[in-house]
């Protein structure tokens, strides 16, 4: 005989509503406060002389120091920043205050996980937007570490990972996706193409970014109809790009 599991109660679906919901905000808002972070830093930086506090006066001296790697090393405009998917986390501790100070009881912050991890200041804060512009998770990039180091990309954890990487603009009607989409390796590349008026650009997810047989159909079901790899013109960059291309056909 077949035994059904029971159907979740009105009430138990309500509460895993709002639980979503709740985490959702609270992404939005560390976000937010990490994107102010990158965008302000600069002029703190320049006034930390008035901070009584030392540890404060680091905070805001890294903030401005990730400003520069990413202006010398990616080629961003961070004079542009506002308008830019970006932030950096200064610390744990103006985080988690910043998140009370915004309404988030002490068991949604713990239970989020985004000022618990020790290895998250100083990087760079990625918001991983679905098709729908939502936050599906959050990318936390040390930008200081060799390319290959391992750690140098964290990822929210409790949280999956869509398909591809800058879709929530690639996709968009003006911005010619669906006709040509460029996989690139990076999502600072992403942000970076998108910022000099290339926005149909994206990554895939998958370690070798670049699709597999199972992604290409993926690619295939959201109607992209062409694609141009532009991965590292390295020699593991070619062998990536032949594999990807064998699996196309």
């Amino acid at each position: 005989p077949t035994v059904e599991a029971p159907a979740q109660a009105p009430a138990e679906k309500s509460t895993y509503v709002s639980h979503h919901q709740r985490q959702s905000q609270l992404w939005d808002a560390f976000v937010a406060f990490c994107h102010e972070c990158l965008c302000t830093g600069h002029e703190a930086a320049k006034n930390t002389e008035l901070l009584p506090d030392e540890t404060e006066r680091d905070e805001w001296q890294v903030c401005d120091g990730v400003r520069t790697q990413l202006e010398q090393q990616y080629g961003i405009d961070v004079q542009r920043a506002d308008h830019l998917p970006l932030g950096v986390y200064p610390s744990a501790h103006v985080g988690h205050e910043y998140l009370l100070a915004c309404g988030f009881s002490q068991e949604e912050i713990d239970a989020a996980t985004v000022v618990s991890d020790v290895r998250l200041p100083g990087r760079v804060i990625v918001p991983w937007r679905d098709a729908l512009g939502r936050i599906a998770t959050i990318i936390a990039e040390d930008i200081t570490a060799d390319e290959h180091t391992s750690g140098r990309r964290l990822y929210i954890k409790g949280a999956q990972r869509p398909a591809v990487f800058g879709l929530d603009v690639a996709l968009r009607p003006a911005s010619g996706g669906i006709d040509e989409l460029i996989l690139v390796d990076s999502p600072l590349d992403v942000v970076f193409f998108q910022q000099h008026g290339i926005p149909n650009v994206a990554m895939m997810a998958g370690s070798s970014k670049a699709p597999t047989q199972q992604e290409w159909e993926t690619l295939s079901d959201l109607g992209v109809s062409n694609v141009t790899l532009a991965l590292s013109d390295d020699t593991k960059g070619t062998a990536r790009t032949c594999k990807s291309l064998l699996d196309a056909c």
